[in-house]
C-alpha cells in the first residue's frame, strides 16, 4: 500500500446513508491517512482501468483506487475514489461508517484528532 499526502480534498460533495437517514461528506472535508490500494504498479491491479482510459485517457497503470478517512458529520468515515494525477479524481463514495469505539478505529480516531480536524464539527 502506498501513502500519499495527508489533509488532501475530494473535491466533491458525496451522499450518503447511515442509519436510514442521509447525510453530505461536504467536498472542502479534509481526507487523512490516504492510500493507494490497487492500480499502477501497485498489486492488486486496478481491473476497471480499462474502462477509464476509454473514457478519459491515460495509461491503465496511470488510474489508482483510493482510499481515507475523515471526520464528519460525527461519523467516522472511509472514503474510496479512483484518481489519476492529470485527470483528477472520480466515483468517490462512502464505502465505510466505522465503529468510533473498536479498538483499531480509536488509533484512527485519535490520529485524526492530533490533526485538529474538529475545529469545524
Amino acid at each position: 500500500m502506498l501513502y500519499l499526502s495527508e489533509g488532501i480534498q475530494y473535491g466533491y460533495d458525496i451522499q450518503y446513508q447511515y442509519k436510514k437517514r442521509m447525510y453530505t461528506f461536504p467536498a472542502n472535508t479534509k481526507i487523512y491517512k490516504v492510500s493507494i490500494f490497487a492500480g499502477g504498479d501497485i498489486a492488486p491491479k486496478f481491473r476497471e482501468a480499462h474502462n477509464y482510459v476509454k473514457k478519459y485517457g491515460g495509461k491503465e497503470n496511470e488510474w489508482y483506487k483510493v482510499k481515507g478517512f475523515c471526520y464528519v458529520n460525527n461519523h467516522l468515515l472511509e472514503i474510496h475514489w479512483v484518481e489519476h494525477r492529470k485527470y483528477g479524481k472520480f466515483r468517490g463514495k462512502v464505502k465505510n461508517v466505522l465503529n468510533k469505539g473498536s479498538y483499531k478505529n480509536k488509533k484512527l480516531l485519535s490520529f485524526l484528532l492530533s490533526k485538529n480536524i474538529f475545529d469545524s464539527v
